[in-house]
């Protein structure tokens, strides 16, 4: 290796001590980013359960959606209590779940031997679907966290297998469970992981399947509690062929910035299995809690019928990016520091710029839309929903529209009526575009333009 190579390696070689500096860094910064979006269909979902007057009523509402669990739903309840009812104290868990896992990451990075601890809990921070769910009222930061503390537990007890670094494994693994069902996979790929190694000690291995089979069973009790309050829907069609395009989509949406910041972390995956500083029994634990969350998933999707999306393979995440670091510093010794910084700058900038474009893309605004048909109201005009418009997402933000919306159906009594649509429901725009026309009404102008849109018609 050439003096400057060394000398470009040597740059990247900062103290562990930065890693502090740049989660604090990071912290200031998404504290202020947390009220910038205004909140989204799903999240607004999430806090009609959460605003419930009783921790009770909370619970059950977590468990009438499949598949719900109540760790997200209580903490983010009781951050709202806490700080008042704010986008600010919606997402405040998250935020929060996603510093830690920061901190967690850091360990895991140090424990891996990585050279450049910074470098690695940066591309961590930055990767969009890891921000954009920092920054987002819902449950996966809160899993994604619980998953990486398991980890770093999961290897202390390795190294330390004692009562206590048991009990705290099967608690993380139990508190994942409750929060993000599919977290299960990450144990499980864990345990698989100790059974196959030699070089893990019997007790170890009877500490590892002893917490995950206290976690798996203490979540039993939910399943019974939730199913006997899931509502009866038809049954899922059963899907038994994979198809390709799910893999594609996760290929492509599983670091959040599609194909062109997957395809350079999975090149440097590449490049960290030939060698690296990581050991190759440390690699087969990271590939298998990649491949397995991912496989689990899909299977899981298929077979119940439900979509496949990036989020629940969140827990892939720094799997992915310590064999991609430890991938960059092999190609550092191997090709020089200028490729290496290269693609680290690749994977950094991609990274920000979907990020940035996350934040500046037009977005949901309920609550603006909201304060618009309010208005209309008081103007006189009916208010008419499109059917995929649930009428409680307006009165989460304003309850006294209660008894001011009508249906296409009983419009004889309007003169002038403010239609609340999404612009992508084609079909039914058109329908009621139709019934409205028949009735004598005509568009006179769109008052409010984004998602949903509020298009006020009268009378001719």
């Amino acid at each position: 290796m050439n003096a400057a190579s060394h000398k470009s390696i040597q740059l990247f070689r900062v103290p562990f001590a930065l890693t502090a500096l740049f989660i604090t860094v990071y912290t200031a910064i998404t504290l202020l980013l947390l009220s910038r979006l205004s909140l989204w269909l799903d999240e607004i979902i999430d806090l009609l359960g959460t605003q419930k007057q009783s921790l009770v009523e909370v619970t059950k509402y977590a468990a009438s959606n499949r598949g719900g669990t109540p760790i997200w739903y209580l903490t983010q309840a009781l951050a709202t209590r806490a700080l008042g009812f704010s986008a600010f104290s919606a997402r405040l868990p998250s935020c929060i779940a996603s510093i830690a896992a920061c901190w967690g990451f850091a360990l895991l990075a140090k424990r891996i031997g990585a050279r450049w601890p910074t470098l690695y809990v940066a591309a961590f921070a930055l990767l969009p679907l890891q921000l954009r769910y920092a920054l987002e009222g819902r449950p996966y930061a809160e899993a994604l966290c619980l998953s990486v503390w398991a980890t770093v537990v999961f290897l202390r007890l390795l190294e330390r297998t004692t009562v206590l670094n048991g009990l705290l494994y099967a608690l993380l693994i139990a508190l994942g469970l409750y929060t993000q069902p599919y977290l299960i996979f990450v144990a499980a790929a864990h345990v698989l992981w100790a059974l196959a190694n030699p070089r893990v000690s019997a007790k170890a291995r009877l500490f590892a399947v002893g917490a995950l089979s206290v976690a798996s069973v203490s979540f039993v009790p939910w399943l019974v509690y939730a199913r006997q309050i899931w509502p009866d829907y038809p049954a899922p069609k059963i899907h038994t062929a994979i198809q390709i395009r799910d893999l594609f989509l996760l290929l492509r949406e599983c670091l959040g910035g599609g194909y062109l910041l997957t395809l350079p972390v999975v090149a440097a995956i590449l490049a960290s299995v030939r060698a690296g500083v990581v050991r190759s029994s440390t690699k087969l634990l990271l590939v298998l809690m990649i491949l397995l969350p991912i496989g689990c998933a899909v299977l899981v999707d298929q077979l119940f019928g439900y979509f496949v999306a990036s989020r629940q393979v969140i827990f892939v995440l720094p799997s992915m990016v310590l064999l991609a670091g430890d991938g960059i510093e092999y190609i550092a010794f191997k090709m020089g520091g200028l490729v290496a910084t290269g693609l680290t700058l690749l994977i950094l900038t991609t990274s920000v710029v979907y990020d940035v474009g996350w934040f500046t893309r037009p977005r949901e605004d309920w609550k603006a839309a909201t304060t618009v048909l309010r208005q209309s109201v008081d103007s006189g005009a009916c208010a008419l929903l499109s059917p995929d418009l649930n009428a409680q997402i307006f009165l989460f933000f304003d309850p006294a529209l209660f008894h001011r919306f009508s249906d296409a159906s009983n419009i004889s009594g309007c003169s002038q009526i403010a239609v609340a649509d999404m612009p992508n429901s084609g079909e039914y725009s058109a329908t009621i575009a139709r019934q409205l026309t028949d009735a004598g009404f005509r568009q006179r102008r769109v008052i409010f333009a984004g998602e949903p849109t509020v298009t006020l018609v009268s009378r001719q």
